[in-house]
């Protein structure tokens, strides 16, 4: 019967609301919220044990959401479509697309947030895509692959801290026929080579 805090981001600049729940069980009687502006916000909502980073990363969504509508990722990620997020980078979206009402052709996604090292070493961070993708960790260039090519693993190497957090960034883009992105890696107190979790990110 751990107490557990329910965060609430209501994507107007004002910050994250945190709800105490019941331990145990028991009767919650709800948040409310009063905006300054009409409109329409992406609001957040998780739990958690008084941490009030999610976990995870934030993915933003670039693409054409009409069959007339031709999106070329080399515009450098134009007109966001939607923002959802990821527990890790692990996707095969076959001849289909991301969702959104993006089509399954010529999208692009940027992934953002941080990655916590569980060890002192050196980290290879192995991103799989189809088709191109640049993945920054603590602002360096660890892969640039921004061409058409079918599923491949790249690999770059950064030296980490145990306990510190890194800014990572991944952008990805699907040209046509299939679509593949996934984050992996590998070093000290990493089994093998494996898609970086959940447990390891946060939306910073």
């Amino acid at each position: 019967d751990k107490p557990v805090t329910l965060f609430v981001d209501w994507a107007d600049g004002g910050g994250v609301q945190a709800v105490p729940l019941p331990a145990g069980g028991g009767t919650f009687a709800g948040v409310t919220h009063a905006y300054a502006a009409a409109g329409r916000y992406a609001v957040r909502v998780w739990a958690g044990d008084g941490d009030a980073t999610p976990a995870g990363l934030r993915g933003t969504y670039y693409g054409a959401t009409t069959p007339n509508d031709r999106y070329e990722p080399d515009l450098d990620f134009q007109s966001p479509r939607a923002q959802a997020d990821v527990p890790e980078v692990d996707f095969d979206y076959g001849a289909g697309g991301p969702g959104f009402g993006i089509g399954a052709d010529r999208f692009a996604v940027r992934w953002r947030g941080e990655v916590l090292a569980p060890a002192t070493g050196t980290f290879t961070f192995r991103p799989t895509t189809d088709d191109g993708v640049r993945l920054w960790v603590d602002g360096r260039l660890l892969v640039g692959r921004w061409d058409d090519h079918p599923p491949t693993e790249f690999a770059g190497e950064i030296a980490l801290v145990a306990g510190q957090r890194y800014a990572v960034v991944m952008e990805y883009y699907e040209n046509v026929l299939g679509a593949v992105a996934a984050l992996r890696w590998s070093g000290p107190g990493v089994a093998g080579t494996a898609v970086v979790p959940r447990a390891a990110l946060t939306q910073g």
